[in-house]
């Protein structure tokens, strides 16, 4: 998410909590404007669907607010941002390993090899991760693009 993407997100998530943050509301109007913001659908930023906001959620954005001021609003980037989270970093060196001994085995097969290699260390009493889905092994494909030779 770009710097202009979060700072729109900041300011509708503002917008949102701004009747909250008058000083001097009474504990009923403080109530009262809450379930009111909790009962009314928004919508996000680049998002054609309109959605609520979960009590949780506003009580956490009116606490950054008053912690941090705007900044606290703009979402984080991850910290893990281009790290393979969804895959063991083992089973998709070896994904590679086998695409590498047999370029044209495809997304399929890659699964299935995978898949018999886990339960073979099953069955030996091994502690292993689950194999990735297809979907998930077909996201980090593009990254395995090899240069022509």
């Amino acid at each position: 998410m770009d710097e202009d993407a979060r700072e729109k997100l900041a300011l509708h998530r503002f917008r949102v909590i701004a009747p909250l943050l008058e000083k001097g509301l009474g504990r009923q109007e403080m109530a009262d404007r809450r379930t009111e913001i909790l009962a009314t659908e928004f919508r996000l930023p680049d998002s054609p669907l309109p959605r609520r906001i979960a009590r949780r959620t506003l009580e956490r954005w009116v606490r950054r607010y008053t912690d941090h001021g705007f900044k606290g609003l703009m979402p984080q980037p991850r910290s893990d941002r281009g790290a393979c989270r969804a895959i063991d970093p083992k089973i998709l060196r070896r994904a590679v390993e086998l695409k590498d001994e047999v370029p044209e085995r495809t997304l399929d097969r890659l699964v299935a090899l995978l898949a018999r290699e886990d339960q073979e260390r099953r069955d030996a009493g091994e502690d292993t991760d689950e194999p990735p889905a297809r979907s998930t092994l077909h996201r980090h494909c593009s990254s395995w693009a090899r240069p022509a030779a």
